[in-house]
């Protein structure tokens, strides 16, 4: 068994559990650790071996959540597709998940907020004293703490307040609200200010600021009555939305706004973590992803009333993989119609076997189906370390040869939701395959420089008969010195 090298990526999460930097190189030996070089046929046979898959997106890391008012219901969007997590509800409006995974409904109809836990079990976290008090809008401080807005204490104008809910002890107090009004959204900057979506519709609309000691003031006025709000994640832009004008704005650090946007009934926001835009429509049931350059797509639709979203971005895992397992260098010819093998190491912290082999993407290529038997892959140990490895195999066709890197990721989600994520190198050769030490093969041809490059078939059917006919003569020649 060959020394393998796997070059590991991590993504820069709070929840990342992986413990490899990225650019780290991992290195899995032999008990013996020495290195054994595969024979010439062996990555002969690798280059010509053919298969047939279809390419899909690449999976994703971060998870969308979205409550739906009129289904009553909170859904999980992720690379594998919608899964409803929660119904039954009373009217959800704002949603928020914290690092842990806990998701935090506000209930508009039972004046409450939901907590439903990573497992999946659901109970009340607070409960509001009048029915009248018609939770609305949802954050997550950076104390870890649960903000919560709304119509609360809905008597007057001007009673209106912003409630702080710590989630272990379950304990509501009164974080702001003087001036507030018919609150909706909330969110946090990377300061701590706290920024509130106020209706506000004896003012026309306001932006509320509030600062870490409480202190609440007004930030921008006039962009109409505020449904939406939701702060980019350069932690100082703020994007606010008008359900009312069909308006999505952008407000810079100094409160200056701009139109950043018009789509149908903008309500719940949000960003990922690669600087997209999130807005669900308040009636028309889809949520429309912006660009950064603002470009509008369709994202999901099929909902009542998108009123909440959040995004969370999920633990993940380093794979220690491996493409082309056998070889150092993984020579690949880049015009090859073969398969291109990848193995995925077990370890204490991986078992292989609960990975969804459906998830899994090779930069955007899915795996390879063997024959009718639909199998994406195999279970074996490869390395000869008595743990569970799996080796799976991807439509060389397909690959997308990248000119400034060398580097291919694969990434993925075990079955209980956690994403994966591992990369390896290549070598790309246009005109044939480069042999995994290309040192050791220069040594024994004599080649000071390296690098020698396996033929093509044809050529190779060529050599192996003249290199028959050498022998021949070799053989006639000895003969003939012993007579």
């Amino acid at each position: 068994m060959s020394e393998t090298v796997c070059v590991l990526k991590q993504n820069a999460t709070d929840l990342l559990t992986a413990t490899m930097r990225h650019g780290g190189v991992a290195r899995r030996k032999t008990k013996s650790g020495i290195r054994h070089k595969v024979s010439f046929l062996f990555y002969t046979w690798l280059a010509l071996t053919a298969a047939v898959f279809a390419p899909a997106n690449r999976a994703s890391a971060q998870v969308l959540y979205v409550s739906d008012m009129t289904a009553g219901a909170v859904y999980r969007l992720d690379a594998s597709g919608q899964t409803l997590i929660a119904d039954g509800l009373g009217q959800p409006h704002g949603l928020a998940v914290d690092s842990t995974g806990n998701i935090y409904v506000a209930e508009v109809a039972g004046d409450r907020i939901r907590r439903i836990r990573p497992d999946g079990v659901m109970d009340i976290l607070y409960s509001f004293d009048s029915q009248i008090d018609n939770p609305e809008g949802v954050a997550i401080g950076p104390d870890g703490a649960v903000y919560v807005s709304g119509t609360i204490d809905h008597s007057s104008y001007g009673l209106k307040k912003i409630y702080r809910i710590d989630p272990e002890t379950g304990l509501g107090t009164i974080y702001a609200s003087a001036g507030l009004q018919e609150c909706l959204d909330l969110d946090f900057d990377a300061a701590g200010n706290l920024y509130v979506a106020d209706l506000a519709s004896t003012e026309g609309g306001i932006i509320w600021k509030v600062t870490p000691d409480g202190q609440s003031s007004r930030f921008v006025t006039g962009l109409g009555p505020i449904t939406g709000l939701a702060v980019a994640p350069d932690g100082e832009t703020l994007y606010a939305s008008s359900g009312f004008s069909d308006e999505v704005w952008r407000v810079d650090r100094n409160g200056q706004a701009e139109l950043y946007a018009s789509m149908s009934l903008p309500w719940a926001m949000t960003f990922d973590n690669s600087g997209h835009l999130y807005v669900g429509d308040g009636a028309g049931g889809q949520i429309i992803q912006f660009d950064s350059d603002g470009a509008q797509n369709v994202f999901a639709s099929g909902f009542g009333s998108v009123r909440g979203m959040d995004v969370h971005e999920l633990a993940t895992l380093s794979l220690l993989m491996d493409i082309r397992p056998g070889s150092d260098s993984n020579p690949v010819n880049s015009k090859s119609n073969g398969v291109l093998p990848v193995a995925i190491y077990g370890t204490d912290d991986i078992d292989v076997t609960e990975i969804d082999l459906a998830t899994l993407m090779l930069e955007g290529m899915s795996l390879r189906e063997r024959g009718n038997s639909g199998k994406l892959g195999t279970f074996e140990d490869i390395n000869g370390d008595s743990i569970v490895d799996l080796l799976l195999h991807f439509e060389m066709s397909e690959l997308s040869f990248n000119a400034s890197s060398d580097e291919y990721t694969l990434s993925g989600m075990m079955l209980d939701g956690m994403a994966l994520e591992g990369s390896d190198s290549i070598r790309s050769v246009p005109h044939g395959v480069v042999f995994a030490d290309p040192d050791t093969l220069a040594a024994s041809l004599g080649n000071a420089a390296g690098g020698a490059t396996i033929p093509e078939p044809a050529s190779l059917s060529l050599l192996a008969i003249g290199g028959l006919a050498m022998l021949r003569r070799r053989s006639a020649q000895v003969l003939r010195r012993r007579r």
